[in-house]
């Protein structure tokens, strides 16, 4: 029995041989492992590091932007630039009426006396053919006077576009044009010649669009509240100019508050005015809060907006 056991026993050398076998295989597989891990390990590095360096450029970036503040200019025309770019409604200018309406007569006048020019050649012209078929018209002056009409037309109209398209623009804000005279007061690097357009009110304008009336009545109103609470909070790193005296707010802001603002003084008006009638049980009593109420609404429609005669009857009303 011992010797046919030993028989179906395998050589030692082939166990030997496929221990070997399996052992050199689990050690591939362990350093493929092993290297795909450490691609893996570096991939991830490499990402990481990008990943950094491009957050530490946009942060630096938007710190960039952020700090540039209008003391970070050179004084003069640089600053004052600076100042006219940091906020919509400092962008004032001149309309130069006085100049528009002078080149406006000049022009007007040159028509009128190429229009008398061309009755005169029709006055003496001795063929009547001339002037009734334009074709066989052989008058040169005639030709030569219309030719300069056509022009001196053309010129006219280019001027009255450009002078309604300027009557257009709105008056600026004299809170607007007080705070710009300030600062190039306080500033003194322009020179004063070159600031004096700010002093000529009646010819100043805005190319700031307009907004509505009610907003527009009531912006400075709530901007002067904001500016004396944003004082005690604010962060000088933080605004377009490190000077304590400037405070700048977004007109975003200021529209989405000042909207907030009047949408509660138009739930007051209407809401408050039912609240007291259903309080009352006289009707002469009631009568009246009918009267004060739509009283006050059809004033706040006329004061806060631009309402035509029209629209304050219908809002009276109703």
């Amino acid at each position: 029995m011992t010797m046919q056991q030993d028989l179906l026993k395998p050589p030692k050398t082939l166990q030997i041989e496929r221990l070997d076998d399996s052992n050199g295989s689990a050690a591939e597989n362990k350093s493929r492992e092993h290297r795909t891990l450490a691609a893996l390990w570096l991939r991830l590095q490499r990402r990481l590091h990008a990943g950094d360096a491009g957050e530490t450029v946009d942060k630096n970036a938007a710190q960039a932007r952020q700090t540039t503040q209008i003391e970070d200019f050179r004084p003069g025309y640089p600053q004052f630039s600076a100042l006219i770019a940091s906020h919509t409604s400092f962008h004032v200018c001149r309309r130069f009426l006085r100049i528009r309406a002078r080149l406006l007569l000049l022009k007007q006048d040159e028509l009128s006396l190429l229009e008398s020019q061309l009755d005169r050649i029709d006055r003496e012209e001795t063929r009547d053919l001339f002037l009734g078929n334009r074709r066989r018209d052989q008058n040169a002056e005639r030709q030569q006077v219309l030719m300069k009409l056509e022009d001196a037309l053309a010129g006219y109209d280019a001027i009255l576009d450009r002078n309604r398209g300027i009557l257009a623009f709105h008056n600026p804000r004299k809170k607007d044009v007080v705070n710009i005279r300030n600062w190039v007061e306080n500033k003194s690097s322009l020179a004063r010649n070159e600031t004096a357009y700010l002093f000529q009110s009646k010819d100043l304008m805005t190319i700031l669009s307009p907004q509505d009336a009610a907003v527009a009545r009531l912006t400075p109103v709530l901007e002067g509240f904001m500016r004396t609470g944003y004082r005690l909070f604010r962060k000088p790193q933080c605004d377009v100019s490190r000077d304590p005296n400037i405070s700048l707010f977004p007109d975003s802001l200021l529209q989405r508050l000042t909207r907030s603002l009047l949408a509660s003084i138009i739930v007051v008006l209407l809401l408050v005015p039912i609240v007291i009638l259903n309080a009352l049980a006289s009707i002469a009593l009631r009568m009246a809060v009918i009267v004060v109420a739509s009283a006050f609404l059809v004033i706040a429609v006329s004061s806060f907006t631009n309402a035509k005669t029209v629209e304050l009857f219908v809002s009276g009303a109703t």
